[in-house]
């Protein structure tokens, strides 16, 4: 630097571009480890009889009509919720793109919140015996 000059630096920021696509690999098994409390519901979900939760379901294998969210993980999702202290659907929905337990549990798919209350309001005497064995 020359004594009496000034010399005027430029620096060469990163440009961040933030509506770049990226495709990258992703690992959901790795979301959670084996102990996580979303897999443990998920194993004890598969072993409870879940068929009253199905009765009313109009859309059946090899028939017309949209496919539906199976009981068990609509269920595992209400358990889960409760266990992190969360009971409104729409708070569920947003958490499901990014909270882990949820990713896993849904496998990365976003479930929305009409379809999470109208499952709780239309079972609720169901998913409150449910509940008390989950905690038994």
């Amino acid at each position: 630097m020359e004594s009496g000059s000034a010399v005027e630096l430029k620096i060469k920021n990163i440009v961040l571009d933030r509506s770049q696509l990226r495709l990258a690999p992703f690992d959901l098994e790795g979301l959670i480890d084996d102990c996580h409390p979303a897999r443990s519901i998920w194993e004890l979900s598969g072993s409870l009889d879940l068929k009253r939760f199905e009765v009313g379901v109009k859309t059946q294998e090899g028939e017309a009509g949209r496919p539906c969210w199976p009981a068990r993980l609509l269920v595992s999702l209400w358990v889960y919720s409760y266990t992190l202290g969360i009971a409104s659907s729409r708070a569920i929905e947003r958490m499901m793109s990014h909270e882990p337990g949820y990713r896993w549990l849904t496998g990365d798919q976003v479930i929305n919140h009409h379809t999470l209350s109208d499952f709780r309001v239309g079972h609720e005497e169901a998913l409150k015996e449910l509940f008390a064995q989950f905690l038994a």
